[in-house]
């Protein structure tokens, strides 16, 4: 078996010496040993060729392996696709929480087009937004002090600049009643003028 171990971890196809041959019992150790170390070589390359894989992966640069057989092509791409995956998540995660800090977005400082398309398309995804948005609009435009709740923390940004234009349009409201109040109370004092005069007129003619 050992001499089949030898054999098989310095090459791929087996020959077997004579003297292992000619006895069943040496044959088959020498094939099992041949084969285990074949095997055992072939998981480490399959593993060098996957950790490569991921790394690229990792680095968004894809460096298919043509030259090779297509066990370890597989390898590297399945890893590769792992990686890419996993870079995915990482920068829909970072676009996501972009989101509770941008009132309008704008793309970041990214390696590619890709990696930036992942960003965005996290916060774009980010449907906590449209409620932080709706509460303080609807806070601001109700004169309420400015208070951020607890669930909406997070987003303190978001909620503060459309609290502001809520607030903004609460006061104008506010401006509106006021001058149309005034306008009532000068049309008021005119009209009550003119029946006093009226009735003064009225008085003088009868005396």
């Amino acid at each position: 078996m050992e001499a089949g171990t030898a054999l098989g971890e310095k090459q791929d196809s087996i020959s077997i010496p004579q003297d292992y041959s000619k006895n069943k019992s040496l044959k088959r150790a020498f094939e099992a040993g041949f084969t285990t170390a074949v095997n055992e070589r072939m998981e480490v390359k399959r593993q060098e060729y996957a950790d490569k894989g991921y790394s690229d992966g990792k680095k968004d640069v894809l460096n298919l392996p043509t030259d090779t057989d297509e066990q370890f092509i597989k390898a590297y791409q399945e890893a590769y696709d792992k990686a890419q995956a996993e870079l995915k998540e990482q920068y829909t995660k970072q676009g996501y929480e972009a989101a509770f800090t941008m009132v309008k977005y704008k793309d970041p400082s990214l390696p590619n087009e890709k990696i930036t398309g992942w960003y965005k398309e996290g916060f774009e995804s980010n449907e906590k937004i449209d409620s932080i948005k709706k509460a303080a609009l609807s806070s601001g435009e109700a004169g309420e002090e400015y208070d951020v709740p607890d669930k909406y923390k997070q987003g303190e940004t978001i909620y503060k600049h459309y609290y502001k234009i809520g607030y903004k349009e609460f006061e104008e409201n506010q401006k509106e009643q006021r001058t149309a109040v005034a306008g009532v109370g000068v049309a008021g004092a005119l009209v009550l003028g003119w029946f006093g005069r009226r009735l003064y007129v009225a008085k003088k003619k009868a005396s």
